[in-house]
């Protein structure tokens, strides 16, 4: 056999390993398309109600350390001092796929969750750590069993039925952090006694609201936001020292109003989309910032002359580089409404 016949013969043996080879994957492929959608029309899905108490240590009263002095709601920046003999924890949540709601819950209470959701498909886990010292953490996972394959063969995430409603104590002061995922988280946390809230927030759409004043002024808050809309109502009610909230592409709406109580800075930025700022009633607004490429900047304050000497002072530092940025006036009334 000469080396041209050779060559041609083993050229046409790899050609029909490569044949082989697509057509095996093609199979496979159609294999697992055929099981996920077997899956999803396997029925309704099993949705299961979960209900849910957990219990955190015990700490000062709230009303108390109030009679005392200690502690007299959002008038003054934290102090160490405040938080001496009373357990300091940590909330963590992680949460995707699904719609939740976070809310401040009565007196005395712990952490409840409560809501549906589908267990084949989904995994809910918690946890409490204790400490020694006194300190604790709570950890709430909410997430697709198996990842992302796992919902391809379940059937996961094509109308997922998970609707879960988190309350959070509001008489114990701790850190909010965690990561939300795919999906629509909508936190009011008015009435909470959060000493930082720092949360990576995924695609969806999410909102942070603090529609009454948190126990005391937040030290700093700070939102990562990916892709979609993201809503911060009200921020001046947790009067943070400082804020910053960021967004890749989307919508990035903040409202300042609110009860602010101590000069501030906040650096807000949106790489792709809107960036819309409400400006508040009572606290005066110094704007920074650039333009880093295709923006539209309109900055549109309030008139501040009637605000006393002392009102608080926002150092606000703007910035996007494709899209538009606007500093609209209160859009509520002296009425609040």
């Amino acid at each position: 056999m000469s080396e041209d016949t050779r060559s041609r013969s083993g050229c046409w043996r790899c050609g029909c390993w490569g044949c082989l080879a697509v057509v095996v994957g093609g199979i496979l492929l159609l294999v697992v398309m055929g099981v996920a959608q077997y899956a999803r029309q396997r029925g309704e899905a099993v949705v299961e109600e979960v209900t849910s108490d957990r219990a955190l240590p015990t700490v000062a009263d709230l009303e108390a350390l109030r009679r005392a002095g200690e502690i007299g709601g959002p008038t003054r920046l934290p102090d160490a001092e405040d938080s001496a003999g009373v357990a300091v924890g940590t909330v963590e949540l992680d949460l995707g796929l699904g719609e939740f709601e976070i809310v401040a819950g009565p007196p005395g209470s712990g952490v409840e969750v409560s809501g549906t959701y589908e267990p084949d498909a989904f995994n809910l886990r918690e946890e409490l750590e204790q400490r020694d010292d006194g300190s604790w953490t709570y950890r709430l996972s909410f997430r697709p069993r198996g990842g992302m394959l796992g919902m391809m063969f379940t059937g996961a995430g094509n109308d997922p039925q998970n609707r879960l409603r988190i309350s959070l104590p509001p008489d114990k002061p701790f850190d909010l952090v965690g990561e939300w995922g795919v999906g629509e988280v909508h936190a009011e946390l008015g009435g909470l006694w959060l000493r930082t809230v720092d949360l990576e927030i995924g695609t969806g759409g999410h909102s942070v609201s603090f529609s009454t004043p948190t126990v005391q002024p937040v030290g700093e808050v700070r939102l990562r936001k990916s892709i979609g809309e993201l809503e911060v109502d009200q921020l001046g009610n947790a009067s943070p020292a400082s804020a910053v909230i960021t967004q890749r592409i989307g919508e990035l709406r903040v409202d300042l109003d609110g009860a602010w109580i101590a000069d501030a800075d906040l650096t807000l930025r949106n790489r792709l989309g809107e960036l819309d700022v409400d400006a508040p009633r009572g606290a005066r607004i110094e704007v920074s910032g650039e333009a880093q490429g295709l923006v539209e900047r309109r900055i549109d304050l309030p008139d501040e002359s009637a605000l006393p000497d002392d009102a608080p002072l926002l150092r606000l530092d703007l910035s996007a580089q494709v899209g538009e940025v606007r500093v609209d006036p209160p859009r509520r009334g002296e009425d609040g409404g």
